[in-house]
Formats: structure tokens, C-alpha cells, sequence
């Protein structure tokens, strides 16, 4: 079972930062996952709302905000909004990456920074994942880097996912904990799915999620989840 930082480690650091991607390294997390947005000038931000209210307490739009302004934010602890290209310079090498496609108008930047950084450099970590709750962003995505999985995000009980694998090249569906049971996963792995779980943090949950046979979990803490499955096996 994949353990995947949620936002990097996010209960240790602030989330979606080069500090919450680095703890997520030393917890030994498979995968890190982080929220792709555009700002004013259309470059990819890593950063998940759409404005800067719960985490930068203040007023403002991402999408209306150029870069400089963005930087300036301080999201605690003197961590502030990096760019994409940021992030995957500094852990493409390191570890696997999935990229939540927040704002369907990311997807082709987005594209156009993974083909950077998955061929043709020496040394990449060639493992992303690409997601979104969008299935048109995923499409355009595909378009126009074919390669890389695909990830559908869902939060409803039973998604009509039918005929998603072989249209959409999805490799798998990402599922909120509390619309997950043992009977769904089972039916979407037959149809040669992978299951992710977001957001698994407690040791019950995580050993319930292993316990069931998911693929992968989301949690915002990776280290606590690396020592449960360790436990669990014992």
C-alpha cells in the first residue's frame, strides 16, 4: 500500500511547501501530492484554494494574483507559495509525484512542465501521477502528454466510472475514506483500477484502508502511517 503525503507532510509543516515536501522525504512517504493552480501570468502554483483567506489570511484570488505577490505570502514558519517548477526541481530525483490539477485551465502547463521533467534529464524520477476531480482536465492533459496515469478524484459513494479506463486512459480512482467499503474497492480493482484513499490520518483507518487492500492513502502524516503498516504486519 502507497503511503502519499497529503499536501507534503502537512501536520508537520505548512502545507503544500518545500518544508512539507522535504518532511514527507524523511518520513519516507512513496508519493507526495500537491494542488496545481495558475496565477495572473499563467505560471503553475502549488497551492489548493482558489483564494488566499485559510491560509494566507487575507483577501485575494490566486488567479488574480501575479507571482511576486504570491511569493510574498507567508504561509507560516517563513514557508511561502512556490512554483511548480520549484517543487519538481528541487524532489522530481527524490520521490514520485502526483499533481492535482485544481484549475482546468493548469492542465496543458502542467502537461508541458512534466514532459520537462519526466524525459530528457538526467536522473529525473520518471513517476507522476496526474489527478483532478475535472475529467475534462485530464482529457486535455492527456492530450498533450499522453505517458503519464491519470487519477479521477471523487467523493460519492458509487461514481459512474464505466468505460473511464479505456476512454480516459484513467489508471485510478482517488475516493474520500468515507464513501469507501470493502465491496467498492474490490469492484473497481476487478475492473483493473487502482483505489487511492484521501485523507487517511488515524491508525484504525490506516490499518482498516491496508486491511481492505487499497492501492494507496492519502495522509497528512506519512511517518505515523510508515510506522502503523510496519506495526500492522507484525
Amino acid at each position: 500500500m502507497l503511503i502519499i503525503a497529503h499536501r507534503g507532510a502537512s501536520a508537520d509543516a505548512p502545507e503544500n511547501t518545500l518544508a512539507a515536501f522535504e518532511k514527507a522525504v524523511e518520513d519516507r512517504a512513496d508519493m507526495v501530492e500537491l494542488d496545481v493552480r495558475l496565477c495572473a501570468g499563467g505560471e503553475p502554483v502549488v497551492f489548493h484554494d482558489a483564494d488566499l483567506h485559510r491560509l494566507g489570511a487575507m483577501p485575494g484570488k490566486i488567479g488574480d494574483l501575479p507571482l511576486e505577490e504570491l511569493k510574498a505570502v507567508n504561509l507560516g514558519g517563513g514557508q511561502t507559495i512556490p512554483e511548480l517548477a520549484e517543487v519538481l526541481e528541487a524532489f522530481c530525483r527524490k520521490i514520485s509525484i502526483n499533481i492535482e490539477i485544481k484549475d482546468a485551465a493548469a492542465a496543458v502547463p502542467v502537461a508541458w512542465m512534466v514532459a520537462r521533467y519526466s524525459t530528457g534529464r538526467k536522473g529525473a524520477y520518471p513517476d507522476f501521477l496526474i489527478s483532478s476531480f475535472d475529467r475534462e482536465a485530464l482529457r486535455v492533459f492527456r492530450k498533450h502528454q499522453a505517458g503519464t496515469r491519470l487519477g479521477w478524484v471523487v467523493c460519492q459513494t458509487d461514481p459512474d466510472y464505466s468505460g473511464i479506463k479505456e476512454e480516459e486512459g484513467i489508471y485510478s480512482i482517488h475516493q474520500h475514506i468515507d464513501c469507501a467499503s470493502a465491496e467498492w474497492v474490490r469492484r473497481v480493482q476487478a475492473d483493473g483500477l487502482k483505489v487511492m484513499i484521501y485523507t487517511v490520518n488515524h491508525k484504525a483507518d490506516i490499518l482498516k484502508m491496508k486491511s481492505l487492500g487499497v492501492d494507496g492513502i492519502f495522509t497528512d502524516f506519512p511517518g505515523k502511517a510508515r510506522v502503523a503498516t510496519a506495526e500492522g504486519q507484525k
